[in-house]
């Protein structure tokens, strides 16, 4: 099956965020920073580790709460049959951000709990990675799939690797 361009830009950006990830938690991971020898440090670490997600769904919701203020046709958000593509866009990024905080946040806590106290740091690391990819995600969602891939992948791919890495750490 031969890919189109749109798809071709998709994976590049897909390889490229994992490649990122991949090289960023690595070097994390070898270097420890911070290690959480009790339950209060972990507990201080996961709240760390939930700032940046709470920080990106609040501007993303405060991104479309200002756009409906601002834009007299989608003030009724939901109750009303018109839309703009400006709100239509901004309510998929948020959709999206809110998916990838759910999925983060589950296994940001699980990993607080079972990861080694020399481990812990690369949670603060996909936390850091996280709030980039939204960042980038935003920025490049108007210009298509190929636009936001890196951006998603910078969220998702982290959040994957810690849940491997915790589950590898539970198994062990």
């Amino acid at each position: 099956m031969a890919l189109d361009n749109e798809q071709r830009a998709i994976a590049r950006s897909a390889v490229a965020a994992f490649l990122v990830t991949a090289a960023v938690l690595f070097v994390t991971a070898s270097l420890p920073f911070f290690e959480t020898d009790t339950i209060e440090d972990r507990l201080t670490l996961l709240v760390a580790a939930f700032a940046p997600l709470a920080l990106v769904l609040v501007r993303d919701i405060g991104r479309l709460a200002n756009h409906r203020f601002v834009e007299r046709l989608d003030r009724n958000a939901a109750a009303a049959d018109t839309k703009t593509a400006k709100a239509d866009m901004l309510s998929a990024i948020l959709r999206n951000t809110h998916e990838q905080v759910t999925l983060a946040m589950l296994i940001y806590a699980i990993a607080a709990i079972t990861l080694s106290p020399r481990c812990t740091d690369t949670i603060l690391t996909c936390s850091a990675l996280f709030l980039t990819g939204r960042l980038v995600f935003a920025a490049g969602y108007a210009k298509g799939a190929g636009g936001r891939a890196f951006g998603f992948g910078l969220t998702f791919y982290p959040s994957i690797v810690l849940a491997l890495l915790t589950a590898a750490t539970a198994i062990i």
